[in-house]
């Protein structure tokens, strides 16, 4: 992709994001201004009125539930040991800095796909001193998995 076409791309979805936002704050003004007219009109309590529709408003209840998702996401304990890494990974940590290097105008998401695509390429044999890598890494995880004691919910707060 050019220069040119990412720029129009970001602008565009930029103004597509503001545009979106602009008109959900237009569409809450024009639905209190409603209920602002209806509770005149028949006489009930505005502030009554506007929490029912707070608490009715699919927009609203979309937002407080992926607010309430949001609060029950554990935290990572950060001293648990870190996973093993499998065969690609370690091929990529071994290639990247050297593909990176011969290609500086690339991206880190154009240097990922060209080392999947040579990862592809690889064959068995070359893949055997990645393979003891993850296999050394694995024994690595598995060995301080079995000296890890995960806190106790008392620890956590």
């Amino acid at each position: 992709m050019s220069a040119i076409q990412k720029l129009i791309q970001d602008s565009t979805s930029q103004m597509l994001t503001d545009m979106d936002a602009a008109m959900e704050t237009h569409l809450l003004t024009v639905k209190r201004d409603l209920i602002k007219s209806l509770a005149d009109q028949y006489e009930f309590d505005v502030d009554e009125a506007m929490e029912l529709f707070a608490k009715s408003d699919p927009a609203v209840e979309k937002k407080a539930a992926k607010k309430a998702k949001k609060a029950k996401k554990t935290k990572k304990d950060p001293l648990k040991p870190k996973g093993p890494k499998n065969l690609f990974i370690h091929f990529s940590q071994s290639k990247r800095a050297s593909l990176a290097e011969e290609n500086p105008e690339l991206k880190t998401t154009e240097i990922t796909k060209m080392l999947g695509e040579m990862w592809k390429l690889v064959d068995e044999d070359d893949r055997a001193p990645y393979k003891l890598l993850a296999a050394q890494d694995k024994e690595r995880y598995l060995l301080e998995m079995d000296s890890y004691t995960p806190p106790t919910s008392s620890d956590e707060d």
